[in-house]
């Protein structure tokens, strides 16, 4: 999806595809681009949209956007800012990509090395019992042998 935003940050244009993936009208994503984004994103995309604008550079960030279904999936977002001649913004373009699947993965590789980590745990703390159990065994047996040897050679 794509877009452009005037210097000061409102949107001036969405593509097709922008309207078809939110459900939007045209004047409903000019008149609020931000409806889309997940209310727990908002507070912490708003500010760093704040601030990005203020640096004026290229920006990035990876946020939920609503579908035309109601479902909430993962985007990556980039923008990029023109310039003119002398240096000032003139128009920002944006993009944004569906990363859904790519943020499922990285979580089941997430919860996978944290299964992983407790199976380790647990395998090294079965070692470290099964090595206290044989060195006991080995203990208890060495001192009947030489219990055993020692009652004998005396007799």
């Amino acid at each position: 999806m794509a877009w452009s935003l005037r210097p000061d940050g409102a949107v001036d244009f969405v593509n097709q595809r922008w309207l078809e993936y939110t459900g939007l009208s045209l004047e409903e994503a000019l008149a609020d681009s931000m409806r889309t984004v997940h209310p727990e994103d908002l507070p912490r995309v708003t500010e760093k949209w704040r601030v990005d604008m203020a640096v004026g550079d290229q920006c990035e960030d990876e946020i939920r956007l609503r579908r035309a279904d109601g479902e909430y999936r993962w985007s990556l977002v980039r923008t990029v800012p023109l310039r003119n001649e002398q240096g000032n913004i003139v128009k920002w373009y944006g993009t944004s990509t569906d990363i859904t699947e790519r943020k499922s993965a990285e979580n089941a590789l997430r919860d996978s090395g944290v299964q992983l980590q407790g199976l380790t745990r647990r395998l090294v703390e079965l070692q470290e019992s099964e090595r206290k159990d044989l060195a006991r065994e080995l203990h208890d047996r060495v001192g009947q042998i030489l219990l055993h040897s020692t009652s004998t050679s005396a007799c």
